[in-house]
């Protein structure tokens, strides 16, 4: 594990953030909000964003592709999605209660 200093990582290229720039961020679906960035996962073939609900019906899991999301605003740490045709929510965790 190396760890470094937000402060110290060298300058994002372009069109690329860092993943820590956007946790925690508000995601937007026309003009509303629906959640925040609960993680970017990495997968072999595609990254995503896995967005905890606001209204907590279950996440989504987005791919970071262009026809998924409009924009990625690392200033204002905010998500701007195009669409969620075709994305199934993720089935809700219940917590088990303790005995």
């Amino acid at each position: 594990v190396v760890c470094v200093r937000r402060r110290d990582f060298p300058p994002a290229d372009d069109g690329e953030f860092y993943a820590i720039d956007v946790i925690g961020g508000v995601v937007e679906l026309d003009g509303a909000r629906i959640g925040t960035v609960k993680e970017i996962v990495t997968y072999p073939t595609t990254e995503t964003i896995l967005i905890a609900a606001d209204d907590a019906k279950g996440d989504w899991e987005v791919p970071l592709t262009e026809a998924y999301v409009r924009k990625v605003d690392v200033a204002e740490k905010r998500v701007v999605l195009a669409t969620l045709d075709e994305i199934e929510r993720m089935p809700v965790q219940k917590t088990k209660k303790k005995k």
